[in-house]
Parts: structure tokens; sequence; C-alpha cells
């Protein structure tokens, strides 16, 4: 679920336009989050655990980097 909640906070930096936030973020990286998100909430069913392994391995701390960053 907290891959929702990273979803829904970027949701929330996309619709404030906040250019200087959202350009620390690639392209890929805002599509990850919107696949594991719609993942999660739909197709929970379907979830590869090992997958969710790399996200959380890979991905998360570049993410909490990026989000570091801001402040």
């Amino acid at each position: 679920m907290h891959f929702i909640s990273i979803y829904e906070l970027f949701r929330g930096i996309q619709e404030q336009n906040d250019i200087e936030a959202l350009s620390l973020f690639s392209k890929e990286e805002t599509q990850t989050l919107y696949r594991i998100r719609n993942i999660a909430l739909y197709e929970y069913e379907k979830i590869d655990f090992s997958m969710i392994k790399i996200a959380i391995e890979s991905h998360l701390p570049k993410i909490r980097q990026n989000i570091l960053m801001l402040n």
C-alpha cells in the first residue's frame, strides 16, 4: 500500500505543477509509479513479489533521494 501512497503524493506534485519537483523524476520513474499503483489497487492477486522486491531495492531509494533533494 506504500506504493499507492507514494503515487498519490506524486500526483499532488503534478497537480500543483511544481516544475522543480517534477524535474527530479524521469518519465520512466513516473510511469513505473503509475503501473505499480494500478497493480496494487486493481490487480492485487497478480502481484509478482519478486518485482516488488526489485522495486523496493532499486527504485524506492532513488525516489527517496529525489524527495530529500527537495528539502
